[in-house]
């Protein structure tokens, strides 16, 4: 059987695993840490995506990583490849020096992704090799607190989804992430995770405001603060003002509500990547203070501000 292929659109972002061949370590010295950030870094630089997290374990990695047009796949593979190559040259050794195909979960949420993230920062916690996140060198935890993070290290969307700025969020994330541990594989179910009672307080603090209405209110709602018409948004239009309120649907469905966007796809006769895209574009191109206020806006609309 071939395998099933990995989920791929502009802006999509993905928690990422790749493990030392039968989880043989991947690292012996912190040099050849270093020279995984640095070819990371490089990556970066080549493919235009984003890493909102990292952490170098013993033997395995996690990121967290938002593609741009390179599809991840050819990312991870990029790295890997690079890193096993100079790793054989160093040892003097051959074959495989990484476990199979990496593992790759899409984060569907802001707050699957605040989750990840969280997840990543705590896993030298669990494991039991320090006492506190920040302890932890070969992170990204210590990234997010200092002022100062690598270039290549995207930290602003966490950061304000944590307290709605860089400043206030260094804090914020710091308390999220030094609170209750959480169960290993608990990270693979966003959807749980969500749910559960013992989420940190600051999370639960700053999920988003949920709407219980359908998703012909969003429309209604979208298309009068975007000035467009509910005709234009089933229809090919593709006005700016239509674009805009395609976009401010997406968002509202996806981080506000309990649907679906293939519920919203199937409204808008569209496919649910091509809504997704629309949501992803919008937060990574309008004015981020703009985009706040056009969906605090239709929350006002729909009853919930």
């Amino acid at each position: 059987m071939g395998r099933r292929p990995r989920v791929h659109f502009f802006g999509a972002c993905y928690h990422v695993i790749v493990r030392g061949n039968n989880r043989q370590r991947l690292f012996t010295t912190d040099t050849d840490r270093t020279g995984f950030l640095a070819l990371a870094a490089e990556g970066v630089e080549r493919f235009g995506h984003q890493v909102h997290a990292y952490c170098l374990m013993t033997n395995h990695v996690h990121l967290a990583v938002q593609v741009g047009a390179v599809s991840l796949s050819k990312i991870v593979h990029n790295l890997s490849f690079r890193f096993a190559r100079r790793m054989h040259r160093r040892l003097g050794r051959t074959g495989h020096f990484f476990e199979r195909r990496y593992r790759a979960r899409l984060i569907e949420t802001d707050r699957s992704l605040l989750q990840v993230v969280r997840y990543i920062h705590r896993n030298p916690v669990e494991a039991d090799l320090v006492d506190a996140p920040g302890s932890y060198r070969w992170s990204s935890h210590r990234d997010y607190v200092r002022r100062e993070p690598p270039s290549w290290l995207t930290t602003a969307m966490v950061l304000r989804l944590c307290a709605g700025s860089e400043q206030g969020g260094r804090a914020e994330l710091a308390r999220l992430v030094d609170g209750e541990p959480l169960l290993v594989e608990e990270s693979w179910r966003p959807e749980r995770l969500l749910a559960d009672v013992e989420l940190a307080p600051i999370l639960r603090r700053h999920l988003p405001t949920k709407v219980e209405c359908g998703v012909d209110d969003i429309l209604v709602a979208v298309a009068r603060v975007a000035g467009a018409s509910l005709d234009e948004l089933q229809g090919p239009s593709r006005r700016r003002p239509v674009a805009r309120a395609r976009a401010l649907a997406a968002l509202i469905v996806r981080d506000h509500s309990n649907m679906s966007l293939r519920e919203l796809a199937g409204r808008l006769e569209r496919s649910p990547s091509t809504i997704s895209c629309l949501g992803s574009r919008a937060e990574r191109l309008a004015p981020a203070e703009r985009l706040r206020e056009e969906i605090r806006e239709c929350l006002r609309l729909l009853g919930c501000e």
